[in-house]
């Protein structure tokens, strides 16, 4: 095995993993890893739906994105500034060589892929269709009055084509300490479908998952930090700014097993899946508790695919799936 350093939530670890990824699909039935009552998520997810690990050995999984032209899942491993494509006929392959250390992954409305791209503190576009990957990208936006982003992380589009996304600290080598963090806080922003840049918020601590409503009215966004293990909740406006601004659950001491909150995805039945403490939350528009779903490692993402028959998990260093009803 091979010792090596990582940044998981600003913390320095030193870990060893695989040197290789292993491909190999082993399931189980969630069993008593799923608590909940709710008709509205047991209509979706239950006991007897199946948890599987489909691939171990990255090094750190982030930013699960479903593709339709692809029939299948790309993936960051931000260490390894690398996408993985893992299809539906359970082929694991390199989709990008070079991602520029990305995180999140999005479409944008002419199904161009956009990478959040932590460590390069940029956020990208692939100039190639997503059939013809290449390491090649136009740069959306890098500063915010003058100022260069900290490490952009996760990103949702709009109808309109507007872009929300989040610049907490984690990309840089030492954090929010970091010398070269140039920006005074950790912002929430969008970037216009006409290229203007507004924060939204510069409040929140460590802002890192974010969610948007089918609709765009509602916005979360999930804070990774020890003391606010939490997540917030907004109302959208017509003109993209913000208010409402709710915290509609934090994480106790008793929640703190693995991990902190991070990625998020609605089903299209209006219930949103969270990665956070010990595995999944579900809330529904509001943010209340719907459920939650027990998974012994730290959970950094999820995503859907088209059909909302299969739900990806991006997990410390493996890929996971849980099927759906």
């Amino acid at each position: 095995m091979i010792t090596k350093r990582k940044v998981v939530y600003g913390v320095l670890l030193t870990i060893a993993w695989l040197p290789a990824v292993v491909l190999g699909k082993t399931c189980a039935p969630l069993g008593e890893a799923f608590q909940s009552d709710r008709q509205a998520l047991t209509a979706i997810v239950d006991m007897s739906s199946e948890v599987c690990v489909l691939a171990e050995g990255f090094a750190w999984t982030e930013g699960p994105l479903w593709i339709d032209e692809l029939n299948g899942l790309v993936f960051s491993d931000i260490p390894a500034s690398k996408v993985y494509l893992y299809e539906a006929n359970g082929k694991l392959s390199e989709y990008l060589a070079d991602s520029k250390y990305s995180n999140g992954l999005v479409l944008d409305h002419d199904r161009r892929l956009v990478l959040l791209q932590s460590r390069n503190r940029s956020v990208g576009r692939m100039k190639t269709p997503v059939s013809a990957p290449g390491s090649a990208f136009d740069i959306l936006a890098t500063h915010y009055h003058g100022k260069r982003f900290n490490s952009p992380n996760d990103g949702v589009y709009n109808q309109a084509g507007d872009l929300f996304f989040t610049d907490p600290p984690y990309g840089l080598p030492n954090g929010i300490n970091d010398k070269n963090k140039e920006l005074p806080f950790q912002g929430v922003f969008v970037l216009t479908h006409e290229g203007e840049l507004i924060l939204l918020d510069s409040t929140l601590s460590y802002p890192n998952g974010i969610a948007l409503s089918d609709d765009g009215s509602v916005l979360f966004v999930a804070v990774s930090d020890d003391r606010d293990s939490a997540w917030y909740r907004y109302d959208v406006n017509t003109d993209l700014s913000l208010s409402g601004k709710q915290r509609v659950y934090k994480a106790d001491s008793a929640d703190k097993i693995h991990g902190l909150p991070d990625g998020m995805a609605f089903h299209k039945d209006g219930l949103l899946f969270a990665t956070g403490p010990g595995g999944l939350y579900i809330f529904d528009n509001e943010g209340a508790l719907q459920g939650r779903i027990i998974i012994n490692n730290i959970v950094s993402n999820v995503a859907f695919d088209s059909a909302f028959s299969t739900l990806y998990i991006t997990a410390n260093n493996t890929l996971m799936s849980i099927t759906l009803k």
